[in-house]
């Protein structure tokens, strides 16, 4: 259900104010018909680069330590802590404190499965 509420934001049919309005009447909303196919849009709506780099953390598994990406990714330090805060924006991802580094798991499995 939280996947088809952020898309309906996301489409514009929602619009958030002093309250939630709805945009647009029911019979004229274009919903996928699975979850999967839900996430499935919104990862083909990230930017090419960010798309790709949500896919290589997929690959890496449920659960990705920094220094693992740090060294798979091969990019510099700032720029992939930016592409995980928006990755962690967008909610696909979320932070969990580990020692000796953060790691980053995804929300849940279908958004892995879908990336």
């Amino acid at each position: 259900m939280e996947e088809y509420v952020r898309t309906l934001f996301d489409q514009g049919v929602l619009t958030r104010g002093d309250r939630v309005v709805l945009t647009r009447t029911p019979s004229t909303i274009e919903m996928p018909a699975t979850v999967q196919a839900v996430l499935s849009a919104r990862i083909d709506r990230l930017e090419p680069e960010l798309k790709a780099f949500l896919q290589m953390l997929a690959v890496l598994g449920m659960v990705s330590p920094f220094r693992l990406i740090e060294r798979v990714a091969q990019r510099p330090e700032a720029q992939l802590q930016e592409m995980l805060d928006r990755l962690h924006a967008a909610e696909f991802i979320y932070e969990r404190p580990a020692f000796p580094d953060m790691e980053y798991v995804f929300k849940h499995a279908l958004t892995r499965d879908a990336a």
